[in-house]
């Protein structure tokens, strides 16, 4: 990294963390997400160039799926086989979340075909943003309503659920932080030899696997310590708050009643398809509605992590979604209209 550079990120970490702190200190919900991707976002508005470097974000995803693995064990097969309706409800959200955004961001905010079917993905931002840049769709509309999309699910979703019942507390066993290290330098390079294979969220998969690997052999057993689990919080929130360093407050306040008609579709048809799997099942609905959110993979299993709900469960729901989306994107942008 240049100096230039370095700065930028210490300058980005040291928002995030001041937002991290400030959310702890008001009594915020998932302060240290929370608060780093709300300081983050806005201080990027403000010129601030917060960029987190691919190395800082994938390490800080590794940890994410090494907490994910710590809840894999024997029981986990048994509990996944409840999943169906819960795993069934994965695509007809994902299609109707599509459908419904479009057709609103055509018809209401009139925004084009291409750049409307593109901002209404629940995912796959890489894939429709390098699609934008080959000439398809316009590339203001498509990044503020996608980013501003990412941005909700992580900021908006904590104190919503926090609306509800009382969130579920911590307290599982800390690795012990040789143990975590040695998990680590394992999920890394794993995580880089997944990422040359195209694989969606490689390092988070990577330490997922992992650190499942180990705690079914009983190698190790226990979560990331809480002085790792804090700054991958502030890392997450400072990454997906950094989205908003190429869009321009000009931009926004163009693009924001369209940007907040996507999330509050997108929020709604979430929240109506959690709530009609708590009605089927034992489901608790903060859980349902996180795994069914369509934020980023790594934000929503940390909102998961850190709303103490299960990230087995978040993870694989996510999953399921990204995958879906690489068969239907080409298939729902079709072959480019004409300008």
């Amino acid at each position: 990294m240049t100096l230039k550079a370095t700065g930028h990120l210490v300058c980005a970490l040291l928002v995030g963390a001041s937002g991290g702190g400030l959310a702890s200190a008001i009594g915020l919900p998932a302060p240290w997400l929370m608060g780093p991707t709300l300081l983050v976002a806005a201080a990027s508005l403000s010129g601030l160039r917060a960029e987190v470097p691919r190395w800082l974000r994938d390490g800080a995803f590794a940890c994410i799926g090494l907490s994910i693995g710590s809840g894999i064990d024997g029981q986990t097969l048994d509990h996944a086989r409840q999943w169906g309706p819960s795993l069934l409800a994965v695509p007809l959200c994902t299609v109707a979340v599509m459908l419904l955004s479009s057709v609103f961001l055509q018809r209401v905010c009139g925004i084009d075909r291409d750049s409307a079917r593109m901002a209404s993905s629940p995912g796959s931002m890489s894939y429709t943003l390098a699609l934008v840049l080959e000439g398809r769709g316009h590339l203001p509309s498509v990044l503020t309503i996608q980013s501003t999309r990412l941005f909700a699910m992580t900021a908006v979703l904590p104190p919503l659920l926090a609306l509800g019942a009382p969130l579920a507390s911590g307290g599982r066993v800390e690795l012990p932080l040789p143990a975590f290290a040695s998990l680590l330098a394992l999920a890394i390079p794993c995580g880089l030899l997944l990422s040359r294979w195209n694989v969606p969220v490689a390092s988070l998969m990577a330490g997922m696997v992992i650190s499942a690997i180990g705690h079914a052999a009983d190698w190790v057993h226990g979560v990331p310590p809480q002085l790792v689990s804090l700054p991958v919080y502030v890392v997450t929130g400072t990454v997906v708050g950094s989205r908003f360093t190429k869009i321009t407050l000009a931009d926004l306040r163009r693009l924001f009643p369209a940007a907040l008609s996507a999330v509050v579709i997108a929020l709604l048809v979430a929240a109506a398809f959690a709530w009609g799997l708590v009605q089927v099942s034992d489901l608790n609905l903060g859980q349902a509605w996180v795994a069914l959110a369509p934020g980023g993979v790594e934000a929503m299993v940390a909102v998961a992590l850190a709303l103490g709900f299960d990230p087995t469960f978040v993870a694989a729901h996510h999953f399921l979604r990204i995958i879906l989306l690489s068969v239907l994107m080409p298939l729902w942008l079709g072959r480019r209209t004409q300008a």
